[in-house]
């Protein structure tokens, strides 16, 4: 709900709520958690991203992909105790997979 009215409170905002499309219940939406912004918005909701909304928020990768991919894998790691395969260099991940 939060991302959602962020999203409205946005396009307000930049006096675009006529260009684009409002998020109705039901509607799948994405969702993107966002960098530090003068809004203090953590995350937003979408249906498609208003090009607009580049000039003032910036999507943060790198929280997307812990949250959506690297803690997903992790939790399939945890029961083998090959965790340290996420943190450690690559020749030594491999050798993780092999031995103990």
């Amino acid at each position: 709900m939060k991302g959602i009215s962020n999203y409205r409170v946005l396009l307000k905002q930049l006096k675009i709520e006529d260009k684009y499309e409002d998020i109705h219940s039901g509607a799948k939406t994405k969702v993107v958690y966002l960098k530090k912004n003068p809004l203090n918005f953590e995350a937003m909701s979408f249906l498609r991203w208003p090009k607009e909304f580049d000039k003032v928020v910036q999507i943060d990768y790198e929280k997307m992909i812990e949250k959506y991919f690297i803690s997903k894998i992790e939790i399939l790691l945890e029961p083998m105790k090959k965790t340290s395969l996420l943190s450690g260099s690559s020749s030594a991940s491999v050798n993780l997979f092999f031995g103990e």
